[in-house]
């Protein structure tokens, strides 16, 4: 079974077989021997009387099992989760690695299969690197649901893939800017269908994704308190959250309450203009399309998500409150969303959006009537410094 020998300088060795005949021999300090001496001897009478697993089962697994195998199960949890469009990386993992073993499979080779989509044409293109991080993210957590949940291997083969190389290149992701004031909103959304207008609504006062507002059910709103909860299978984080129902939400929720249908099984607070579930998919390309037809090219829905943060954040309301609506868990990713703009800047340096196009008023019509009559522009630069300090 196991054995232990005192081999001198306070050392002693562990010689064990496992479950395949192999042995192995460790020398470490008195008191680590003695621990593992232990462990080791534990483990085979748990073997014999099969009250466990089989010492070095797991191990056994990441030599004969291959990535598909594990990969498969991951596929099909993901599947059933808010995060079920993300899907298509881990086909992409099961297209390339599906047939190789776990062993074989390396942070180096991984490595450079990445770094191949992030400065190389792949299909008559250069992937985006948001893309490339999320594929990364992925078949790291193939791995790590095999470990903890199917517990059916001991390690994690690509722990470390992501070093301080490819996390340099992962920061090249491009930070969406996009985003309108609510003047601008309410022009958009203005010739919207009205069920579109109202899926909108709610993003602009939640702050929530797409599909968490599209797959909406009346038991999780609270009318009396102004309140929307969400579980946490609910939600692309895993996590519970609430909202709160501004006003113009709680009026497009009552007039929707008037006109429900008497047929909802889903009991789906949006509906298409035939009572149905909306359309992902369909919903997404015809935003697009209306953004572009009413001026705002190059808008997303989820832009929303970004024009929530900044607003309550300009509004002087907490970071932690915003957090726990969005769902963001953290900072980095709160200033993912977040966006400081000039106007913001002026405001700090005492410059309001008024106040600097009244000045520019005056400045235009100083310097045009210096050219009319012929006054060089020198003379009157005293004069447009002091309107600037004055509106300062």
């Amino acid at each position: 079974m196991a054995s232990i020998k005192e081999v001198g300088r306070g050392k002693c060795r562990v010689s064990w077989y496992d479950t395949h005949g192999k042995q192995h021999r460790r020398t470490v300090i008195k008191k680590a021997a003695q621990e593992l001496f232990n462990q080791v001897s534990a483990q085979r009478i748990f073997e014999i009387s099969e009250l466990s697993p089989k010492l070095g089962a797991k191990a056994r697994n990441i030599k004969t099992m291959t990535v598909r195998e594990v990969a498969v199960p991951y596929r099909e949890y993901l599947s059933r989760t808010r995060a079920y469009r993300n899907v298509s990386y881990v086909d992409r993992i099961i297209e390339k690695w599906g047939d190789w073993r776990i062993q074989l499979v390396t942070t180096g080779q991984v490595r450079e299969w990445l770094y191949g989509f992030l400065n190389g044409p792949v299909r008559e293109g250069e992937m985006a690197v948001s893309t490339v991080k999320k594929i990364a993210r992925y078949f790291y957590r193939i791995f790590t649901y095999a470990i903890q949940e199917l517990e059916i291997l001991s390690q994690n083969p690509l722990t470390g893939l992501i070093n301080q190389a490819l996390r340099k290149e992962f920061r090249r992701v491009k930070k969406r800017t996009k985003t309108i004031n609510t003047d601008e909103f309410w022009a958009l959304i203005r010739d919207f269908p009205k069920w579109m207008r109202r899926v909108c609504i709610g993003a602009w006062c939640t702050g929530w994704r797409e599909e968490e507002l599209l797959s909406l059910k009346w038991k999780k709103l609270n009318l009396v308190e102004r309140l929307i909860d969400l579980e946490a299978d609910e939600t692309k984080e895993g996590d519970a959250k609430k909202a709160g129902i501004e006003q113009e939400f709680f009026d497009v929720l009552i007039e929707i309450q008037t006109e429900r249908v008497p047929y909802n099984p889903d009991d789906l607070v949006f509906l298409s203009v035939k009572g149905r579930k909306i359309n992902q998919n369909f919903f997404e390309r015809k935003f697009r399309k209306l953004a572009d037809k009413a001026g705002f090219t190059d808008l997303k829905f989820h832009d929303f998500r970004h024009c929530y943060t900044v607003r309550k954040r300009r509004e002087g309301h907490d970071r932690s409150v915003i957090k726990a609506q969005t769902g963001h868990h953290t900072d980095s990713m709160f200033n993912w969303y977040d966006k400081v703009d000039q106007f913001e800047i002026q405001e700090m340096a005492g410059f309001t959006q008024v106040s600097c196009e009244a000045i520019q008023d005056l400045i235009d019509q100083l310097v045009k009537t210096a050219k009319d009559h012929s006054i060089p522009l020198g003379a009157v630069q005293a004069l447009i410094g002091r309107l600037w300090r004055t509106a300062a």
